[in-house]
């Protein structure tokens, strides 16, 4: 994707149409399509990409302009003119800053990410009692989020039961929630839907038996009223 600052352009290069490609997956979206969806202004063809560096360049080096890329996505063999002006660290900086604001489209979309995410974590509280493993309960986040349209997760899934529940990034989610038929004590679950590239991220800790052990109710409590404290000290528009 290029932007052109000077007109106020956007234009999306996407791979040409495959015989051999539709065969397999389909017919990819069309010009109007992409153009009905994304905030752009045209679509190309990625094999007009060169000739589009080329000519922007060639403009930008007339007049001693600067073409700002990302360090770590920019692929050098494009062939950019030489004696161009490349900044690869201001645009990131600036994208950065322009996302900690959200417009009523991107609060839109983080809503039903965390809507999708909350009605995956009550199916869990459902399911805990008749599952016996941590796969199964990762399997009813997955099949809750698809089925109302999130079919990506913001991270990876974090179902993590007895000693497992205190290892930060443990994803094998793969054991057993009993132990010689006796449940464990906690499974804790982190996981939230992506919609639209803008993720939730919600974690719960649940008791397997269906019932805390005074301890654990204590601590569960302890925490619950920490994060009632941090809402109700929360203001619209402070960062």
């Amino acid at each position: 994707m290029i932007y052109d600052i000077s007109s106020d352009r956007t234009t999306l290069f996407v791979p040409p149409v495959d015989a051999e490609d539709i065969l397999w997956s389909g017919m990819p979206s069309a010009p109007e399509e992409l153009l009905a969806k994304y905030d752009i202004d045209a679509v190309f063809p990625n094999t007009d990409l060169q000739a589009t560096l080329d000519l922007i360049g060639r403009k930008a080096c007339q007049n001693n302009g600067t073409t700002f890329t990302f360090a770590d996505h920019h692929e050098y063999d494009i062939g950019l003119p030489k004696g161009l002006k490349v900044n690869s660290t201001i645009l990131e900086e600036a994208i950065d800053e322009c996302r900690v604001n959200k417009d009523e489209y991107e609060i839109a979309l983080v809503q039903k990410a965390c809507d999708i995410s909350s009605a995956a974590h009550r199916a869990v509280i459902e399911s805990v009692k008749g599952s016996r493993n941590e796969a199964e309960l990762d399997g009813v986040v997955l099949g809750e989020c698809t089925k109302r349209g999130a079919k990506i997760q913001a991270y990876p899934s974090i179902v993590a039961s007895g000693r497992t529940a205190v290892t930060m990034h443990y994803e094998s989610n793969n054991q057993d929630l009993y132990i010689n038929g006796q449940a464990k004590d906690v499974v804790v679950m982190d996981a939230g839907a992506e919609c639209n590239c803008y993720g939730a991220d919600i974690t719960r800790t649940l008791p397997i038996s269906g019932k805390f052990t005074r301890q654990s109710r204590s601590i569960y409590d302890l925490v619950l009223k920490m994060q009632e404290n941090c809402i109700d000290m929360l203001k619209e528009g402070v960062l």
